[in-house]
């Protein structure tokens, strides 16, 4: 299905300057928000949603901010790479890209939404998951009667706590805790570099295989999209699906739910036997249909070395599908894959369902996806 999401053309295009600052916003958290802000925040998204209403092609209005987003990651814009090759989707996830594009659209967003209120120091409130307090929809969100409201999501998970893993674990005290050691392991255990964090570098000539998410959007960001979206529609609308994802606020078993070709190294804990006779060297492995759980023995790259980059590369997903979603253990004793609270767990790659280019069956090639594991990843 071709999604019709490119915003207006225009044939004046003008170099834009940051206003003069005169007061500095503070974005609150959403779940602290006082019924006054409710009240005003709500009033901004009616008022944008009612700009739709009287003029459809207004850029303000609520779809057409809507369309920036599904346009710049649905394959809308191409630009051309080298004579006689096809020309290359404009995309702004999966690679350094993800922080930068977002930040400008939510800040344009945040401007338009305090212009139609009167109101130029308004500021969006932002989703806390990071704190157990803020790890649950805002329930302003849930009144049906409010311009906040939208009846795309999972019915399931209105009052839960959000799995940023993705787990499956029913237990929201057990949640909240792997909510948090994720957290720790995105922001400051499991990058080695900036680039971990950011994305990999998307510059001009770059292709698809050269870019890779950083830690923050091909984890949590991506858990967050499909918690909240709708599992009874068809493309997990709204939040669940790229194209259809609307802003308010800024797997159980560590597969795939799609059908990914991956590197999934998980080397056992060492124990009293021999490690290489519990599980095979990788080499012997791979490339491997990810579809269950899969161990392999990787050796340390430098005897008594302490700190380790594993690197998983040339991963293969059809983005086009459902959601998917890989886990990676290093020195791990067991297959409870719903607690993610312990020294083992290294980190998560996943991906939202979305499209880029005119092919229906797009694939995506992430060069590398690294984690770093303090005590080595394990073997001799």
């Amino acid at each position: 299905m071709e999604i019709p999401c490119c915003p207006p053309t225009s044939e004046t295009i003008i170099d834009y300057k940051l206003p003069p600052v005169t007061k500095m916003k503070i974005r609150p958290a959403a779940q602290n928000l006082t019924p006054e802000y409710i009240y005003k925040y709500n009033k901004a998204i009616e008022c944008m949603k009612q700009l739709q209403k009287d003029n459809p092609n207004d850029p303000r209005g609520f779809m057409q901010q809507a369309n920036i987003h599904c346009a710049y990651c649905n394959g809308a814009y191409t630009y051309d790479t080298q004579p006689g090759q096809d020309p290359f989707t404009l995309q702004v996830h999966n690679s350094w890209l993800f922080f930068p594009f977002h930040r400008w659209y939510l800040y344009f967003y945040e401007r338009i939404l305090g212009e139609l209120i009167g109101d130029p120091n308004f500021a969006l409130p932002f989703w806390n998951w990071d704190n157990p307090k803020g790890m649950y929809i805002p329930e302003y969100f849930l009144d049906c009667r409010s311009a906040l409201h939208d009846c795309k999501r999972n019915p399931d998970n209105l009052k839960a706590v959000v799995d940023l893993g993705f787990t499956g674990n029913k237990n929201p005290d057990q949640v909240v805790t792997n909510n948090l050691s994720i957290m720790y392991n995105e922001m400051v255990a499991g990058n080695a570099d900036a680039y971990g964090f950011m994305g990999k570098p998307y510059c001009q000539g770059s292709s698809g295989k050269d870019t890779g998410p950083g830690s923050i959007e091909r984890g949590s960001h991506t858990a967050v999209h499909v918690f909240v979206g709708d599992p009874r529609e068809p493309s997990g609308e709204d939040l669940g699906n790229f194209y259809s994802a609307v802003w308010g606020m800024t797997s159980s078993n560590a597969i795939s739910h799609g059908s990914p070709t991956g590197r999934l190294l998980r080397p056992p804990r060492r124990r009293s036997l021999d490690p290489a006779k519990t599980a095979p060297n990788a080499e012997t492995v791979f490339p491997v249909n990810l579809d269950k759980i899969v161990r392999v023995l990787v050796p340390k790259t430098k005897k008594g070395k302490a700190d380790e980059l594993l690197v998983i590369e040339d991963i293969t997903v059809d983005t086009t599908k459902k959601f998917l979603k890989f886990d990676v253990f290093v020195n791990d004793e067991d297959d409870d894959l719903t607690d993610l609270d312990k020294a083992a767990y290294a980190g998560t790659y996943a991906q939202v369902p979305h499209k880029s280019g005119k092919n229906k069956h797009n694939f995506d090639q992430f060069e590398a996806y690294k984690l770093v594991q303090p005590h080595g990843c394990g073997g001799r």
